[in-house]
């Protein structure tokens, strides 16, 4: 993995890298709003909630902070989106932030990490519940696209061009987008719009920025536009004078990234080697496969993608150019077919030694984890709330992109990805602020990486 310091509107980062801890934990969270009640509520109160499981004892600990709202109460309820259940923990503290600590038996362990659990906050005003949030693993999804005046409608022939990156935070469920152009004139306006391939859509909303440049974070968006989002029903469009109806577009389509770690357990049969691999894909616009596939401690004799499901053996699809350390090169363009095989999971990367011809280490596709996402950052002076996130494939080789947005204009981020999510230093996370002039602002961990391949250098 090769870490870049990038420097695009909004955004300043410097970084010092670590690995994650808390192998043995699962970490979820929950966005509070009225509007998630059963029935709904009318309320301006929000909170947020980080939900800690321990894998082996199952013990959990939940940390809740609210605002607006005149709490008298509030639990971890047993109960899916839209649906009322019993308390599994009654929480402690208030008005502001509640905490808790309970083991929890296998059934209601297993709620909590199937997204079966909510937090309910309770006031006297709504003694059922004024504001509740489903407990769900925070989620960051990577949308991008290339902007070109071919895909307005109708088409024009600008020679500008742009690229759009907007990345989905769940459960918070705001668009964190970066948009860059060149060879724009006379720029008027940036939105996002609701609309299929060419066709033309209404404003969704607007992008903050000037002169094809832009960067921030979106409103909170409603469960039909996650589905919109999904769908890939929404375009960034750039207006200008000249073409007021748009001069360069783009779909807003899902990243295609797939990853795997590769040993010799993941064969079938397994195998007992040493050896190890990293292999990280992605789909180009061209529909080309572009893939690096990094080895140790193997003499491969060749490698492949082969097609099957994990725990099964299947028949080559591509094989890969280079070795015997480090493959590396572009697949033929994928068929409609093929498209759909690598998104369902069925493609595997198989790497073959002269001990082992059938395979020596291996392993499944899939999307690369990407950083959760939890809690409110601080207003700053401009009166919004910053967001990070980071791009990019966590790969030996490949870049990884930590980007800033809705910080201070000449403002300083610092990333720091440390050893403990737990913890930082001596000081238990969440940590308040309260004490150093920052009151209802906290330190917490944002972004999970899980170290691999600690010999390998790139």
């Amino acid at each position: 993995m090769t870490p870049v310091l990038r420097h695009i509107p909004c955004v300043l980062l410097l970084f010092g890298l670590g690995g994650a801890a808390g192998a043995q934990n699962s970490y979820f969270t929950a966005r509070l709003t009225g509007a998630q009640e059963k029935p709904p509520v009318r309320s301006k109160a929000t909170g947020w909630a980080i939900v800690t499981l321990a894998a082996r004892s199952n013990k959990v600990t939940i940390f809740v902070e609210s605002s607006g709202v005149k709490a008298t109460a509030a639990h971890l309820h047993n109960g899916g989106p839209g649906a009322n259940g019993p308390v599994i923990v009654p929480l402690s503290g208030g008005p502001r932030r509640w905490t808790g600590t309970a083991t929890l038996s296998a059934a209601h362990a297993t709620a909590v990490r199937t997204g079966k659990t909510y937090v309910n906050i309770h006031s006297l005003a709504h003694p059922a519940g004024e504001i509740r949030g489903q407990v769900v693993k925070g989620a960051i999804t990577v949308y991008e696209g290339a902007l070109s005046g071919s895909q307005t409608v109708p088409p024009n022939r600008s020679q500008a061009t742009g690229e759009a990156s907007i990345f989905l935070h769940e459960p918070d469920n705001v668009l964190l987008y970066i948009v860059e152009s060149k060879g724009l004139q006379r720029v008027t306006a940036a939105h996002i719009h609701f609309g299929r391939q060419r066709t033309a859509g209404p404003v969704v909303f607007s992008l903050r920025g000037t002169n094809g440049q832009y960067c921030g974070v979106s409103p909170r968006l409603t469960q039909l536009q996650l589905k919109r989002l999904e769908s890939g029903d929404y375009y960034v469009n750039i207006h200008t004078l000249r073409f007021p109806a748009g001069e360069i577009r783009t779909q807003v389509l899902l990243q295609r990234e797939v990853v795997g770690k590769l040993s010799g357990a993941n064969e079938v049969p397994p195998v007992t080697t040493s050896a190890i691999g990293e292999a990280c894909m992605e789909l180009e616009s061209d529909g080309r496969l572009s893939y690096t596939v990094v080895t140790q401690g193997i003499v491969a004799t060749a490698a492949h993608i082969h097609r099957a499901a994990k725990g099964r053996s299947g028949p080559v699809v591509f094989s890969l150019s280079g070795g015997p350390k480090v493959f590396s090169g572009k697949t033929a363009a994928l068929t409609a077919a093929q498209m759909r095989d690598l998104a369902a999971g069925l493609y595997y990367v198989n790497v073959h030694s002269v001990r082992h011809p059938d395979g020596e280490i291996r392993d499944q596709l899939r999307s690369p984890a990407r950083p959760s996402s939890y809690g409110d950052g601080c207003p700053g002076s401009n009166r919004l709330i910053p967001l990070s996130t980071a791009g990019g494939s966590f790969c030996i080789g490949q870049v990884a992109e930590f980007m800033f947005s809705q910080g201070l204009a000449k403002g300083v981020a610092v990333l720091m990805i440390g050893f403990n999510r737990d913890k930082f230093l001596a000081l238990p996370l969440p940590f308040d602020l309260k004490p150093l002039g920052a009151p209802g602002c906290f330190l917490l961990t944002d972004v999970g990486l899980v170290p691999f391949l600690p010999k390998l250098t790139g």
